[in-house]
């Protein structure tokens, strides 16, 4: 699926247990050791995108709300860091 050589590195936007992660040390590995292990990279486009739909999580309740300060339609504020502490659930959508 992705057309990139497999020397590229790459670094997760998120990690879970499956993922050591270890003091001074970068969380990346190359793309080619990640097509190995994660089963969507070997997918073809239309199979990826029904897979990614699949797995699509529901937004958390103050998506429209980042949305709109990312937009720059509305001023943050002194809220920012209760938005970082909010859900962090990422959706393909």
């Amino acid at each position: 699926m992705l057309p990139l050589p497999d020397e590229i590195t790459v670094f997760p936007a998120h990690y879970g247990p499956g993922v050591e992660v270890h003091a001074h040390e970068l969380v990346a590995r190359p793309l080619g050791s990640l097509r190995s292990t994660l089963p969507a990279l070997e997918l073809d486009e239309n199979a990826f995108v029904t897979w990614a739909v699949a797995h699509v999580k529901d937004r958390p309740g103050n998506y429209q709300q980042i949305v709109q300060i990312n937009a720059g339609a509305v001023e943050l504020g002194g809220e920012a860091s209760e938005l970082e502490l909010g859900p962090n659930r990422c959706a393909i959508a």
